[in-house]
């Protein structure tokens, strides 16, 4: 993130730029810190965040035991799963802000995601792995202004100096 330096014992979830600014046609890349897992998740229209996880109590938990042989609590409960449409890609390369898109888990690979905005608009998304991180692309007219490579990036830095500093705090 510029010339800031990242603590080593810190993570900071969340997406820098919170908003960016875009004109239609265009395509916005996220690029993954190697840190932490995420996702990138455009919801479907009408939807609510769905949880991240879900009991599959078709296979429980079997064969923990303690250091003394004891098996543990959780022995016979659901085990937990991360549903295939969070874990892996999903909906294409061009988001319409009424469909599901997702990146899938940013790990193991932590292979860019990249999706294209077609119409103007305000696309909010989110991360299903951390609530509570969301941004939005804004998508103005072909012919808008939008801010340079250049302000984009200052812009992002201070953002990501400005948490870095509440996280010191």
């Amino acid at each position: 993130a510029g010339k800031l330096k990242f603590p080593a014992a810190l993570d900071l979830n969340g997406f820098f730029r919170k908003t960016v600014t875009i004109r239609a046609g265009d395509s916005v890349k996220w690029v993954w810190s190697k840190r932490v897992v995420h996702t990138v998740t455009f919801l479907a229209k009408g939807d609510s965040r769905p949880p991240f996880e879900r009991p599959d109590a078709a296979n429980p938990y079997t064969g923990f035991n303690d250091s003394q042989g004891l098996p543990f609590w959780f022995n016979g409960q659901p085990s937990i799963e991360i549903p295939p449409e969070h874990a892996f890609p999903q909906g294409g390369s061009s988001a319409d802000g009424r469909t599901y898109r997702n990146s899938g888990l940013s790990a193991p690979a932590f292979t860019p995601y990249t999706l294209k905005f077609p119409k103007k608009g305000t696309y909010k998304y989110l991360c299903l792995v951390h609530p509570g991180m969301d941004a939005r692309v804004k998508v103005l007219p072909k012919t808008a202004r939008v801010p340079s490579t250049r302000a984009d990036r200052k812009a992002r830095i201070a953002e990501f100096a400005k948490a870095l500093k509440a996280a010191d705090r």
